[in-house]
């Protein structure tokens, strides 16, 4: 016999505790997966962001003679003063493809050319697989 004020936990009980917990845990399994995949993605746009802003910071300080045009070339194929050597950047990591598309602009009235540097990073998305691109312009 159960002393009196004593009293144990029944299967019903502990029944009703398993679905509280599991409503619960439900909501903050998928709360974590999504933080994870927020999180990888926006490593993967960063990544990108700062490939593109350190190759265009490099390639604004040249001269402008140096300056070769391009039209979606891959930063690899550039030689010379654009070279990734000579400009003292390091190529794009695994997964990540950088392009280049330079253009020479008209003189200005006071005979000041003007170039438009647009660069493109290309990777694949690691939460969905598909294709993602980053594309920076900068005049200078």
């Amino acid at each position: 016999m159960i002393p009196e004020g004593r009293r144990g936990v029944t299967l019903v009980e502990i029944l009703i505790c398993m679905v509280i917990l599991g409503l619960i845990a439900v909501p903050l399994v998928e709360l974590l997966v999504t933080s994870k995949k927020v999180s990888v993605s926006g490593r993967d746009r960063l990544t990108a962001m700062s490939l593109a802003s350190s190759y265009v910071t490099s390639i604004s300080a040249l001269r402008k003679p140096d300056v070769q045009e391009a039209n979606g070339a891959e930063d690899s194929t550039f030689t010379g003063p654009m070279s990734l050597a000579d400009l003292g950047i390091d190529a794009p990591p695994d997964g990540y493809r950088r392009t280049l598309g330079l253009e020479k602009l008209p003189p200005d009235p006071a005979g000041q050319v003007l170039c438009v540097a647009t660069v493109t990073i290309e990777w694949e998305s690691s939460i969905s697989g598909q294709p993602v691109s980053y594309t920076l312009y900068r005049v200078f």
